[in-house]
Formats: C-alpha cells, sequence, structure tokens
C-alpha cells in the first residue's frame, strides 16, 4: 500500500484534509453525519462521536480536529480525545451509518464508501522544466520506468500517485480536484496526414496511456476521433481506456485544452508513409513506431500507408523466433541462412559509403516445390514483420508490386513466383526493383508530370520455378544490365531433416515475429559510426575475395551488407548460424553468377549474329523463294510462297535475301540490340551487299498474277555467307 493511502472497508483511500470535509459538510455539500456531529458537539451520543473521531484522526488536519469536534462537550479532556480516537480501528463507513443511524443519511447522493472521501486531497506531482518526471522500479504488476510527462494543460495535473485531475471549485466555491482518469493518459505530440492530392486524416495527436499491469500503450487519434462522443469512445476503449458517459465529456474537454497547449508549443510532425530510415538516417520507422538513438516514440502511419503497418507489430517470443532462425545452421541450408541474412543486411544498403547502389534482386530458383524457398522468403520477413502478409503473391499486379515497394523502403522486400510473370514485366522488374525511385507519370487529360518522390533502398528477394535470368536472356539478346542487377540462388530440398520436424519448427513463425528486428536496429542507431566502419572493412574483403569491379557493385554491396548484418545480429544472440560456413558459400555463388552473366551476353557481333538468325527463323514462313525462269523467259510461279505476312525474299539465282527494313529494325529493338552497330558488324564479317546500306527491292516480284509489287527499302544480305538457301524456307 502507498504511503499516501490507507485501509478503508478492506480497500484505500487518499491523503484527505478533515477541514474540507467540515465546510462541505456544513454547507450541504458533504456528509449530514458529519454536520450533525459539528453542530451538536454538546449533547452528541459517543456512538457518533466515535464515528466521526475515527474519520478525523485519519485526516492529514486529524490532531486539530479530533478537538474541534470534541471540546464543546461537558466531559471534554484532550487525553480523553486522544485515547477515544486512539481506539478507533479505521475511518467508519457509510454502510456503519446506514445500518445504526440510517435517519442521517437520508436523501444523501454521495457515491462513496465513507464520508472521510469528502476531504480527499489530490496532491500534484513535481514539475521540473514543464515535465512530470516518473522513475519507477519494477514490481510484480508493472516492468520498470523511468520517462517523463508533458504538464497537462491548466487546470488539468498529474496526482502524485499519477491520473489525471482538473482543479475546480464546486458550487458553494469549496476548492476540488475533479478525477478525469484514474491513470496516466495524456497527448505527446501532433501530426499532420496529408499526401500530394490532399487526402488524409489531417490534424493527428499521439496518445500514452500507463496500463498498470502491461506498461505504457501508445497509440494515435486523428482529432475528429476526440470530439465525437461515439468515436471517442470506441476509440478509447478499443485502446485500453474504459470511459463512458459524463467520463467521455471530461475526457474530450481535456483533450481539447492539451491539444491547444501543443499546438502553441510544437509544430506538427508528418505522418510517415515508408517503412525504414526516415530521410535525415536520425530514426527508423517500423509499423506505428519510430526508433531513434535516444529511444522509441510513435509515428502514426499515413492513412495509405496504415494497413502496411499494421503487419509490424511484435508478436511471440524472440527465444522461440531464434529457434526458428537456428534451424538454418545445419550444412546444405546455406542458401536459406544467406536469404535470412539478406534480411538483416537490407537496412543496412542505405549507410552504404557513396550509396550507388539503390537495389539489388536476389532470385531463389527450384525447379517444383519443397525446397523453402518461399519460407526462407517469410522468415526474412519475419525479423521486422509478419511473415505472410509482408510477402506479395503471383496474383499482385505489376503496379501494386512497386507501390509495396516503396512503402518498405528499407525492409527487406519479398516476392513470390516471378518466374510466371512475362519476360517484359520481368525485366521491367529487374530494373524497377533496383531503381530506388518510383516511375513520374502524366496526369491524365493534361500536359503536366505527376511527379513521384518516392524511393527506396534495399534488397528484393524473389523466387519462382526457374531460373529469372534465363527468362531475361530470352527476351533480350543484350540483357546485361539486368544480369548484373541480379543474384540468382538455386535452392536445393533439403533431406537432412524430416518432414515432421521441419513442420514442427516453421509453423511457430506464424505466432513469433517481428521481435527480432527492433532489437538488431537500436543497435545500429546507437552505433552508427561501428556500423559504417564495419561496411567498409567487409567490402574491402569481399572486393578483394573476389577481385570485383565496378559492373560487380551490386553483387559487393548486397555481400557486405548481408554479412555485417549476420555478424551484428549474432553478436546481438539473435541467431547462432555459423557465418563463415555461408560466406564461403556465397563467395562462390557470385563466382558462379558472374560467369553465366559474362557466358550469356557474349560479344556484340556474336549477337548481332544470333539475332540475325533468330530473325530468319521466327519468319521462315514469311518468305517468298523467288521462281526459276522459264526458257521461254515467262516467270514461273514463287518456287516457295510466304504463309503470313511477307518479310523476306530469297533468291536462288543470286543467293541473295532481301530483308525488310522495318521489320528488320522493329526485331533488333525489341531485344534491344542496337540496329546502326548491328548493321556495321554484319557488314564488316561480309554478311551484307550494298556497303550494309539499304537497297529499294521489289519483295513480291514474281509472285502470281505477274505483279511486280512496289519497291521498299531492304537490307540485302548474303545468302552463301550466312549459310542459307531455298532448302531453308522449304518448311512443312
Amino acid at each position: 500500500m502507498d504511503s499516501s493511502t490507507r485501509e478503508i472497508a478492506g480497500g484505500e483511500f487518499p491523503k484527505c484534509v478533515f477541514s474540507r470535509v467540515a465546510t462541505r459538510s456544513i454547507n450541504g455539500t458533504g456528509c449530514n453525519q458529519i454536520k450533525h456531529a459539528l453542530l451538536n458537539a454538546a449533547t452528541l451520543e459517543e456512538p457518533l462521536w466515535r464515528a466521526a473521531l475515527s474519520i478525523a484522526v485519519r485526516c492529514e488536519d486529524g490532531q486539530r480536529a479530533i478537538h474541534k469536534l470534541s471540546k464543546a462537550h461537558p466531559g471534554y479532556s484532550a487525553e480523553n480525545t486522544d485515547a477515544k480516537a486512539a481506539e478507533t480501528k479505521g475511518p467508519y463507513t457509510c454502510q456503519w451509518y446506514r445500518d445504526n443511524y440510517s435517519e442521517g443519511c437520508r436523501g444523501c447522493t454521495q457515491m462513496i464508501s465513507s464520508p472521510i472521501l469528502i476531504g480527499k486531497v489530490v496532491e500534484e506531482a513535481q514539475v521540473t522544466d514543464d515535465q512530470y518526471v516518473i522513475e519507477k522500479e519494477e514490481d510484480e504488476e508493472s516492468p520498470a520506468m523511468a520517462l517523463t510527462i508533458p504538464a497537462y494543460p491548466f487546470p488539468y495535473f498529474r496526482g502524485a500517485n499519477g491520473g489525471v485531475f482538473r482543479r475546480d471549485r464546486n458550487k458553494d466555491g469549496d476548492d476540488i480536484e475533479i478525477e478525469i482518469y484514474p491513470d496516466d493518459l495524456y497527448l505527446t505530440e501532433r501530426f499532420y496526414d496529408s499526401d500530394e492530392t490532399g487526402s488524409g486524416d489531417g490534424e493527428m495527436v499521439g496518445i500514452n496511456l500507463h496500463m498498470r499491469k502491461d506498461g505504457v500503450r501508445r497509440f494515435f487519434a486523428p482529432v475528429t476521433s476526440l470530439f465525437a462522443t461515439d468515436k471517442l469512445r470506441d476509440l478509447l476503449v478499443r485502446n485500453g481506456v474504459i470511459a463512458y458517459g459524463k467520463k467521455l465529456e471530461l475526457l474530450m474537454a481535456y483533450f481539447a485544452s492539451a491539444i491547444r497547449k501543443l499546438q502553441s508549443q510544437y509544430a506538427a510532425n508528418r505522418t510517415r508513409n515508408q517503412m525504414g530510415w526516415t530521410p535525415d538516417l536520425l530514426s527508423f520507422v517500423l509499423g506505428e513506431v519510430e526508433y531513434t538513438a535516444h529511444g522509441v516514440k510513435l509515428a502514426p502511419p499515413a492513412s495509405g500507408t496504415r494497413e502496411l503497418a499494421a503487419h509490424f507489430k511484435p508478436t511471440g517470443s524472440l527465444d522461440e523466433w531464434k529457434s526458428i532462425a537456428n534451424f538454418y545452421d545445419r550444412v546444405g541450408l546455406e542458401p536459406h541462412a544467406l536469404a535470412l541474412f539478406f534480411g538483416f543486411g537490407s537496412p543496412l544498403l542505405k549507410l552504404m559509403d557513396g550509396n550507388a547502389v539503390k537495389g539489388a534482386m536476389v532470385h531463389l530458383k527450384h525447379n517444383g516445390s519443397g525446397s523453402g524457398k518461399t519460407t526462407a522468403q517469410m522468415v526474412a520477413n519475419s525479423i521486422f514483420g509478419h511473415p505472410e502478409d509482408l510477402l506479395m503473391k503471383k496474383e499482385d499486379s505489376y503496379a501494386s508490386k512497386m507501390h509495396r515497394l516503396g512503402m518498405m523502403n528499407s525492409l527487406i522486400y519479398t516476392v513470390d513466383e516471378i518466374t510466371n510473370e512475362k519476360a517484359e514485366v520481368l525485366s521491367d522488374m529487374a530494373y524497377g526493383f533496383t531503381s530506388g525511385r518510383g516511375k513520374h507519370r502524366m496526369e491524365s487529360q493534361t500536359n503536366k508530370m505527376r511527379a513521384n518522390h518516392t524511393t527506396w533502398c534495399n534488397i528484393t528477394l524473389t523466387s519462382g520455378n526457374a531460373s529469372a535470368t534465363d527468362v531475361l536472356q530470352q527476351y533480350k539478346s543484350t540483357a546485361d544490365g539486368e544480369l548484373r542487377r541480379v543474384l540468382e540462388i538455386a535452392v536445393p530440398k533439403y533431406t537432412g531433416a524430416s518432414k515432421q520436424e521441419i513442420d514442427a519448427t516453421f509453423k511457430k513463425l506464424s505466432s513469433n515475429y517481428g521481435v527480432a528486428g527492433p532489437v538488431y536496429i537500436e543497435y545500429v542507431l546507437t552505433h552508427m559510426e561501428e556500423v559504417r566502419s564495419l561496411l567498409a572493412k567487409m567490402q574491402d574483403k569481399i572486393d578483394r575475395a573476389l577481385n570485383l569491379d565496378q559492373a560487380d557493385r551490386f553483387y559487393s554491396s548486397i555481400l557486405t551488407c548481408a554479412f555485417v548484418g549476420a555478424l551484428i545480429s549474432q553478436r546481438l544472440g539473435l541467431h547462432d548460424i555459423t557465418i563463415n560456413r555461408v560466406y564461403e558459400y556465397s563467395l562462390v555463388l557470385v563466382e558462379l553468377n558472374r560467369a553465366a552473366a559474362k557466358a550469356d551476353v557474349g560479344d556484340p557481333t556474336t549477337v548481332a549474329q544470333e539475332t540475325l538468325a533468330a530473325f530468319i527463323n521466327e519468319n521462315v514462313n514469311n518468305a517468298l523463294v523467288a521462281p526459276m525462269v522459264s526458257v521461254g523467259g515467262i516467270p514461273e510461279r514463287p518456287a516457295i510462297a510466304p504463309k503470313g505476312q511477307l518479310r523476306m525474299r530469297y533468291d536462288p539465282m543470286t543467293h541473295e535475301l532481301a530483308i525488310s527494313v522495318p521489320e528488320f529494325r522493329k526485331f533488333f529493338a525489341a531485344r534491344q540490340v542496337d540496329v546502326k552497330d548491328s548493321i556495321a558488324r554484319l557488314n564488316q564479317i561480309n554478311f551484307m551487299k550494298h556497303d550494309g546500306k539499304s537497297h529499294p527491292t521489289r519483295l513480291s516480284a514474281g509472285a502470281v498474277g505477274g505483279l511486280s509489287g512496289i519497291p521498299i527499302r531492304c537490307y540485302i544480305f548474303d545468302g552463301a555467307a550466312i549459310g542459307i538457301d531455298a532448302a531453308t524456307f522449304d518448311q512443312p
């Protein structure tokens, strides 16, 4: 029991002053039983005298009050009065009066358990620099706390033992304190929620509630919800503030005063529309919380980000999550462990010197199910948030995927089953995921650009049943730009554990997530220079080990972040995975990716030849093979007629292959092969005639009906040089 409270009828009562009980009782706003005792002290019955003494002696002014109650009696003595008061065992209750002297209680409207509570005095907590400072040791009900509370607006104040009160006077002019709420409840800061179009919740405030068993609960509210009774009740009850009826009106008035005070002291902060690093790199947003080097504060998400923010509430046990992560500390699970390390490394990408890499794509591939690639994505998600709700699915549109990427900002971003996407969409992903900013667009019906200010700097972890780089290479003959941005990881099926063991481990993921990220990011924020130094040293080590150059900057940056993240998280006790084994695996992995990229890209002359061959193969049924001339000089029917749109003509007599210039250029451009450069290279190796220049040709000359056709610009190739003849086009 606190030193400022005492027991009453099995409970506790606060500090009380009898003069307040007496004044209010005489004025008719207190207790008629006490009024009777004061006005009839000379003839008061002993039981009523004793009852009044039991109340007076337990007040702050008790020694003076018991004698004031007794002096008018003919048998008064100070000694007897002190002795009688000492005999009492607690302030008499209203129930005692009702049971023994009910007539005096008739018409009473007091809602109290004892008349002593009429004299209740709520002391204000000490104010220092417009703040209340709380230092509370841990107990059975709540953890230790050391924090400051902003001083409440006048005439509201914080009680010495917590709670919100208001100084006031009753109708008779008596000083009173009105309880607004029994626990600490206060506004912390202002926010303004508005997007580029003016939509949003407008003025918002952060609210803190001190729960007796749960510690501090932080939430936020649009100001519009604080001044509509139904909305206010729903908001408060949902967050643990139990209030109804008159209490709601009292709280509404209190919030109005608190908002006016905040508006006079501070400018409104912006709501957060992205997770991860804020632009100044001084804080990190996770859901509705902002972590800084100096502590944690509320960070209301913007209205457009609110649904995403709900996925970042820590859930479950850190020990349970650690047991899931440590499953990857097994030979054969290096790809999965590396995926987890990318989850820790993604927030560090923004801290890399120069920040040249804004993003990279890591693709987990396995032809079939059961390799655990999707589970690895979910484990990476679970560092900071919900394992499955943060995973984008193949059904989600490309636009929605890019929008979510912008909101994730610094956190690992996961997309499942991308290899079912069309090749051109996959190419857009390879560039889009790694570009670091959203696309600008034109406004509809106006000649005005709508700028997209969304940026990000993170690692995207994708998965699929096939190779993403194979699809990119098929789509483009020169896919070097995309291939260098993608690190592809083959994920073999793991056979070192039974299905039952694997299921038992990873089914815990749905109830244990978001608990490692806050521990990790708080360390990064408070050790920023050390982390930057680790990144520089790790990058130098990786670059030397693999002899990486500027073209390999994506590999260099993401491996650096992954292994610095792995080291920090291991130091913090978040996992016990053998980092060196995964590191050695990653070096081999990068070498394989580099070798594959170089082999797939080829030199420009080879690319030009391959693209020309692809054009001929794809259009073999769109060619006309010229007729042989008869003895009489009359053209015969075409040797081979086109089965589709005419794009080529082959003349067996001259061995010339004519290809329509527009069709040729369109085909090469679609594969992002430089047309001008390719023509120059094909001419240089004697594949072309007329020095590589276009030549007017009647593609349909000799066709049925004797029509010679209109000459069109064509590139003329030497069929003998490129290895074709009439049989090339003789397709069934």
